[in-house]
């Protein structure tokens, strides 16, 4: 999926960005205390990459000036934050086609938003009766089932029609379960959500940047973690044992140290290699990582 355009509303000193185009490389120019970094906050949290900051918070982010206005229909209205329009891709629309018939997507553009009541919509242009079609010729194989749902002629009346037989034959019951696995609550349109969302990208945000603590005990790591406490630091040390390829869970269990040493010392010169493709002020910089039994 690719990002076309973004409009943000109501989220802290923006009322209306307008709608603007994103391409493969978006700056966005402005004074201080424009909305800049408001923009690409409301952006992150459409599907950021940390689920604790997912959420968006009317009291806190909603416009001051308005809010007082907007307390009396928030529940009845919640304010829509952002607005995003996407292009699938092609092997997006080829798994859409795969479950539900080729063509049945009208357009290859999906517009996304997401609101203060921190839901998201998907507006999907979409042929339910190619969708429809598609299902049909899945159990044509059947001559039963196949002259049974010939005179289906919506999504719902199609289930309808294969429940009803599956009371009678109970080898229908399993293609009944087969079908309704891609239509969530029988609704064609939470199928296409359920596919196209999963290819959705995750945002990552940076604002300030975190920093690797020179030292880390593996044991209070462990603590916080287990307490669902860690810090920004402790995630920075974590992301770091992925690259590794181990956890912090792997490293309490450790019998001998020599396998975890060899691979820091991989990911210091892989790290050490990566910093100088944009790095040139020192080429003596190095980075070394160290792991020593306490």
């Amino acid at each position: 999926m690719f990002l076309k355009s973004c409009r943000v509303t109501n989220y802290k000193c923006i009322i209306d960005s307008g709608e603007f185009s994103i391409c493969d490389l978006t700056s966005l120019v402005g004074k201080n205390e424009s909305g800049k970094s408001a923009i690409l906050q409301a952006l992150y949290k459409l599907n950021p990459t940390d689920d604790s900051n997912k959420n968006y918070s009317d009291i806190e982010e909603y416009p001051r000036s308005l809010y007082s206005e907007y307390e009396e229909i928030k529940e009845e209205t919640p304010a829509t934050v952002v607005v995003t329009t996407w292009e699938l891709e092609k092997k997006e629309i080829e798994k859409v086609e795969e479950l539900f018939g080729k063509g049945i997507l009208k357009s290859n553009s999906v517009i996304i938003e997401k609101k203060y009541n921190n839901r998201t919509y998907y507006t999907i242009q979409y042929d339910e009766a190619i969708a429809l079609n598609h299902l049909k010729q899945t159990v044509a194989a059947d001559e039963a089932i196949k002259t049974a749902v010939s005179g289906a002629d919506s999504i719902n009346s199609f289930l309808q029609i294969l429940e009803d037989l599956s009371k009678a034959n109970a080898t229908v019951q399993p293609i009944l379960q087969n079908i309704l696995k891609n239509i969530p609550e029988r609704k064609l349109i939470n199928g296409l959500i359920s596919i196209i969302s999963s290819y959705l990208p995750v945002f990552v945000y940076f604002a300030d940047y975190n920093k690797l603590p020179g030292q880390v005990s593996v044991e209070a790591l462990t603590q916080r973690v287990d307490n669902k406490s860690i810090t920004f630091e402790d995630k920075v040390f974590l992301s770091l044992l992925s690259l590794v390829g181990t956890t912090i869970k792997d490293l309490n269990n450790l019998s001998t140290f020599e396998k975890y040493i060899a691979k820091l010392e991989s990911v210091s010169i892989r790290l050490t290699r990566e910093i100088f493709e944009y790095w040139t002020q020192n080429k003596h910089l190095e980075v070394d990582f160290r792991f020593d039994a306490g």
